[in-house]
């Protein structure tokens, strides 16, 4: 394996997050626990040096997904909020994304 296989398929991952949301979990925690997955990697992989970070989302949950993501890197010492650009297609409509869009 190289590494950029995906660890798992759409369908599985759908079927993660079913199985989750079923045992408690709400979408608002699962898109911020996938933000911060998504910020650890980047920080591993030094992409957060020095290049600017573009973020891009469409209107429903991934696009909070993308907005959680704003919101930790915001948080993140010492990375520099100038660096961050948020590009929505549209504003956000599902209530997990509203949370971070919010934000």
């Amino acid at each position: 394996m190289s590494g950029n296989e995906p660890l798992y398929t759409c369908e599985q991952c759908a079927q993660i997050d079913r199985a989750s949301i079923q045992a408690g979990l709400g979408g608002q925690q699962l898109m911020g626990q996938a933000a911060v997955a998504l910020y650890q990697a980047m920080k591993a992989d030094r992409y957060l040096e020095p290049d600017p970070v573009i973020i891009l989302c469409g209107r429903g949950n991934n696009g909070g997904d993308g907005l959680a993501l704003a919101w930790i890197l915001h948080g993140a010492t010492p990375f520099n909020h100038n660096k961050i650009s948020i590009f929505l297609t549209e504003p956000p409509v599902s209530p997990e994304a509203l949370f971070y869009y919010r934000m």
